[in-house]
């Protein structure tokens, strides 16, 4: 344990709030941005873990930037750890799995590689102005569409009065916007923000635009009928190349297969461009119109859902005051949220905790900060005073520093439901508890009937779990300001200490096209619809991204840093766990061998010394990345190099035939391996080497005859197959066929992997995976052929048009001059006289000169076509177009 440097948790700011008494010795006061000070800890165990503290942005002089400090808790191993959970108002996105998945990699590292005694803690906001909001407008629309059952017309009325409003709103939002752009002298930050609320309101616009179209679709299948709507639909697919559809699809609702269709283009040529968005729109429009089936006046509400909740909320949401309705819409994603971490395989919580079951700890929280003089009472509302708290010797803002707040900032920080702002002293004062309007959940409070405000709850619930001081608080880099840089001041405020947390951890967003994943934007893709299985349109074959290649996606980027979400990271992570898979299996392999009866010498030989040195080299590089801010690219880079060291090892002896390494020490590289996965939430299970057992539950309780049946079924069936073809004295491919399909379909049945080798008297290779691992690798393995397929079909079909192309240009060689143009022709019939200006003049010797050779090319052109064609052109022509009209079909 270090010495203290700067003193005991007694001391503080020179003038100011002294330091939590249980942060115990720390270094000197370090300046950060603002005029803010931080205190390293000195009283707990150095790992030699330096980290990303926003707190310490900007520290020895680095203006904007983050400079890395020692991460130290306050006492021994232990680290108290709060994140702020989930606003459960909606189904969580892969913006928010960003942020989760994140945090669960970084807390395994601290617990399983430097070994700290975590306490983690989540909170479970359950009473927020989203809430109130999206559980207000559901109730609305169930009341709207019951109202308006048998009544479609006025229904419509209405929804189209809602969507009008809303891109009247927007259009003059973009217009304004446009109108007023930043000086040209301006901060570059203050250009990125308004780029991007241009960006992000032309966005809106786009959206509530569709909506109409969405909401016209709705119309006209109750007029026209939904399968004329439909079949149009269809139509439109089918010219953006949707498929036959595949047998296992065929009763599937044309909004389904467009899903399919959706994600399939997703993975090829046509991601982000104008056919997927096409295809996009088309599934939506199909998914309204199927929904006049079940109820016109519902498809009709879905279809506008947010317009038309917006409006209903505007005129009705005052008159909703049940507190069931606010908790039932909570409860039920407060469920899907702990079922889809589980999904992603993110380690439980120590600690989970909901607003509502706080709300006597949270007003004595707010109490004490109105006790102490920093905090005002206003039309039944409460907010801390941003200048007597700065009075008191608290430094505001620490995250993001500065004075000035922006409108949009202001407005997350007192959320949707806020009012004008009139009733504070200062317009940065913020509310610590809110005076509940009508048709807002209330409690009794000493203010009179009123709610929390946003920010409060982290700080009165995280303090009672953890104590008045906390080692680590993470979140999302939006919730940096306000909602941390607030939750800071008013836990100082109550407490009238500084530094309530040591180090604050701030993951980077999760863009897609260029823009933040979120909720507003309608840009995200729900956890559960990035986990499900999908169909191709082509062939009816299932894949599935797992939470396994999300977590290496997400290992390959700086967990603090924005990264951009694609099909091509979800590829290069699927590509990536077929690597290590290869890995396990071979390493597997050869520890399965009879190394001890051999023959071979048991001591290393000069290859086996430098895969050692390998092996040690990689375990340093590890080390030092994990040292350096979690850095789990170049960590997840390092066993690269390993693994390509072991391969190359392995492949040397197999195709060298000389002695494979020593084994001993590649299974030390797959044990190694294994234990870095293991330790990043990579590998389940407890095996020493690999990803676990396939099935998930082991075998144990499945009685012998089950085991083996599909294995030993297998057999007989090749078994069979080869003796048919033998009898009926087969062409001798056909017994490689048979070899062919037993490895690429009965035994992927069963989860076996076999590897062919390609060297005469080495056997093939096996290993155990997920049979739904290898029918994924089987379907795109397919469709690779299928696309090379393709592609040669597409150039036999360039070469053939471009020789059908010479072959009509070439048939007649009298049409080589136009008569119009050239006259008189030579004995050879190149001409000597040519039109210009409406002249006839003599052709020059060295324009005629390369006349005669254009029409030699043509003559020659012309024998070739009567070589090929046989004597019978007109036949050669047919011929030619038969093929590429076969060829066109086909590819159909």
């Amino acid at each position: 344990m270090a010495d203290a440097v700067g003193g005991d948790g007694g001391a503080g700011p020179p003038g100011g709030p002294a330091l939590p008494a249980e942060l115990g010795p720390v270094g000197d006061p370090v300046g950060c941005r603002g005029g803010a000070t931080w205190h390293a800890p000195k009283g707990g165990v150095d790992m030699g873990l330096t980290v990303n503290n926003t707190l310490t942005a900007g520290a020895g002089g680095k203006k904007g930037e983050h400079a890395y400090v020692p991460f130290v808790p306050a006492a021994g191993r232990q680290v108290k750890w709060y994140t702020c959970g989930p606003t459960v108002y909606d189904s969580a996105h892969l913006g928010h799995a960003r942020a989760y998945l994140t945090f669960d990699i970084l807390r395994r590292i601290m617990e399983d590689y430097f070994g700290y005694d975590v306490t983690y803690h989540v909170n479970v906001t359950d009473v927020d102005d989203k809430i109130i909001k999206r559980a207000r407008r559901n109730k609305l629309i169930a009341d709207f569409v019951a109202e308006h059952a048998e009544g479609f017309a006025k229904a419509k009325e209405s929804v189209d009065a809602a969507v009008a409003g809303r891109l009247a709103k927007l259009d003059k939002a973009l217009a304004d916007l446009k109108a007023a752009p930043p000086a040209e002298d301006a901060e570059d930050k203050v250009k990125e923000e308004w780029e991007t609320e241009v960006k992000e309101t032309a966005l809106k616009l786009e959206q509530a635009t569709f909506t109409a179209q969405r909401v016209a679709t709705v119309a006209d299948a109750v007029s026209g009928g939904v399968d004329k709507i439909l079949a149009d639909l269809e139509a439109k697919a089918k010219e953006l190349g949707l498929p036959p559809t595949p047998e296992v699809m065929a009763e599937w609702p044309l909004s389904q297969r467009l899903q399919s269709f959706v994600t399939y283009l997703a993975g090829t040529e046509a991601a982000g461009t104008e056919t997927g968005a096409k295809a996009d729109r088309l599934r939506d429009l199909a998914a309204a119109a199927e929904g006049v089936t079940q109820s016109p006046t519902k498809a009709l509400a879905a279809a506008a859902s947010d317009e038309l909740g917006e409006a209903l909320d505007k005129q009705f949401g005052s008159g909703i005051r049940d507190h069931a309705i606010f908790n039932e819409h909570a409860r039920h994603f407060e469920r899907e949220y702990m079922e889809d971490m589980k999904l992603l395989g993110i380690r439980p919580p120590d600690v989970v905790t909901r607003v509502t079951e706080y709300i006597d700890g949270i007003k004595d929280f707010v109490q004490k900060i109105v006790d102490n003089g920093l905090a005002y009472e206003s039309n039944g509302s409460v907010y801390l005073s941003i200048a007597d708290f700065k009075k008191a010797g608290h430094h505001y803002r620490k995250l993001k520093p500065g004075d000035t707040v922006s409108a949009k900032e202001m407005a997350e920080g007192e959320g949707d439901l806020a009012g004008d702002g009139a009733e504070k002293r200062h317009p940065n004062d913020f509310a610590l508890w809110k005076a509940s309007k009508p048709g807002e959940p209330e409690w009794d409070s000493p203010w009179g009937k009123g709610r929390p405000g946003w920010h409060i709850e982290c700080s009165a619930i995280a303090s009672d779990v953890l104590g008045p001081y906390m080692d680590v608080h993470a979140g999302g880099v939006d919730l940096a300001f306000p909602h941390h840089d607030n939750e800071l001041a008013q836990s100082e405020a109550c407490f009238g200490h500084h530094q309530w947390v040591s180090y604050f951890f701030h993951a980077g967003h999760l863009h897609i096209k260029g823009l933040k994943m979120s909720k507003s934007l309608k840009n995200f893709i729900t956890i559960r619809q990035a986990l499900a299985k999908q169909t191709s349109p082509v062939d009816g074959e299932t894949s599935q991204t797992t939470a396994r290649h999300i977590r290496l996606m997400f290992l390959m980027q700086a967990w603090d840093k924005p990264m951009d979400y694609s099909d091509n990271e979800i590829l290069n992570a699927k590509r990536r766990e077929r690597k290590l898979r290869q890995f396990f299996a071979d390493v597997k392999r050869l520890d399965a061998e009879d190394w001890l009866g051999s023959g071979a010498d048991l001591g290393w030989t000069p290859d086996d010394r430098a895969l050692n040195e390998l092996l040690l080299t990689t375990k340093r590089s590890v080390h030092a990345a994990l040292c350096r801010n979690f850095n789990t690219k170049d960590a997840m880079l390092a066993l690269d190099t390993l693994i390509g060291g072991v391969n190359k090892a392995l492949g040397a002896a197999v195709n060298g035939g000389g002695r494979p390494p020593a084994h001993l020490l590649v299974r030390s590289a797959g044990v190694y391996v294994t234990k870095i996965l293991r330790t990043f939430g990579v590998v389940d299970g407890s095996d020493d080497i690999g990803f676990g057992a396939v099935d998930g539950g082991g075998t144990a309780a499945v009685d012998r005859e089950a085991a083996v049946k599909p294995f030993v079924d297998t057999l007989v069936d090749f078994r069979d197959e080869v003796r048919g073809s033998a009898r009926a004295k087969a062409d001798p491919k056909a017994f490689l066929v048979a070899c062919d399909r037993v490895r690429d379909e009965a035994m992927v049945k069963i989860g076996v992997k076999l590897t062919d080798s390609t060297k005469d008297g080495v056997a093939s290779t096996w290993s155990l995976v997920d049979p739904e691992v290898l029918r994924q690798e089987m379907a795109e393995k397919r469709a690779l052929e299928l696309q090379k397929q393709r592609e040669k079909k597409l150039s036999a079909i360039d070469k053939k048009e471009k020789a059908l192309e010479k072959a009509l240009s070439a048939q007649d060689v009298s049409g080589v001059f136009d008569k119009a143009t050239f006259s008189e022709f030579d004995k050879d019939g190149v001409p000597t006289k040519e039109l210009v200006d409406g002249s006839w003049v003599e052709i020059a010797n060295k324009r005629s000169k390369k006349l005669k050779k254009q029409l030699e090319k043509a003559q020659g052109d012309h024998k070739k076509l009567q070589d090929a064609a046989k004597g019978d052109v007109p036949k050669y022509i047919a011929s030619l177009e038969a093929e590429i009209a076969d060829l066109k079909a086909s590819l159909q």
